[in-house]
């Protein structure tokens, strides 16, 4: 089993996932990308099914051998082209701005007759926590109104009740506010935040909404909560 992450990742993490048996697959910092975002897994891979779609200079390590693996384009610094593999999957829907979808990806979503559902806000993937069930929690009020007019069970969360930090170059913590998606991750009945959820001002409202759609909740205490792109489990 394989668990792909931004080699950033604090060290408690890491040793929670070797613990569970997963090994470290690592997404190595990209020099030509912002620093911010340089080295996550949701910029730069996608996991569709069995299918495992990555740019090709993203990740160096041998992959698990029972997913299909495809090259999209290179990842460029200028929005949208950031955002081209940051596509959400709940369910059978998935979730983008599919005018700026990576080409391999949108060939593969149409093969697999994936239900598209279009938004505007490129980094959908950052902005939602996918859960089943077509439950979801999102920070971004556009993705929100369209999801509920799609029947989908959603807790709306305003940004201002969140502070998830992301990095600098040089280690220290960005002006930038990372996203509720990106610092988290969902393996079988388990919701996995970077950081301790008792750090962001709306965990009451996580907490509840998680329990009741029958998912535990595991963090790290005392952790700021760390955007890092999530991760991709490869079981």
């Amino acid at each position: 089993m394989q668990v792909i992450i931004d080699e950033r990742v604090n060290t408690e993490i890491k040793k929670y996932f070797l613990e569970l048996g997963y090994e470290i697959i690592k997404i190595k910092k990209h020099d030509n990308i912002y620093s911010e975002i340089s080295s996550h897994t949701d910029i730069f891979c996608l996991k569709l099914g069995n299918t495992v779609i990555y740019e090709k200079d993203a990740v160096s390590d041998m992959l698990y051998n029972k997913y299909d693996y495809f090259h999209g384009d290179n990842v460029e610094n200028i929005y949208p082209k950031t955002a081209a593999y940051n596509v959400c999957v709940i369910d059978n829907f998935v979730i983008h701005n599919f005018k700026i979808t990576d080409k391999k990806i949108l060939e593969k979503l149409n093969e697999m007759k994936y239900t598209f559902i279009d938004v505007k806000q490129g980094y959908s993937r950052c902005s939602i926590l996918p859960l089943d069930n077509r439950c979801c929690i999102t920070s971004d009020k556009g993705i929100y109104n369209k999801l509920i007019q799609n029947d989908f069970d959603v807790l709306y969360v305003d940004s201002s009740e969140l502070d998830i930090k992301l990095f600098n170059e040089d280690g220290t913590y960005s002006n930038m506010s990372g996203f509720i998606g990106g610092c988290s991750c969902v393996l079988n009945d388990t919701v996995i935040f970077f950081g301790d959820v008792d750090k962001l001002k709306c965990k009451e409202k996580l907490i509840n909404y998680i329990n009741s759609r029958g998912y535990k909740i595991k963090d790290f205490k005392k952790m700021d909560v760390i955007d890092y792109g999530s991760c991709i489990f490869l079981d």
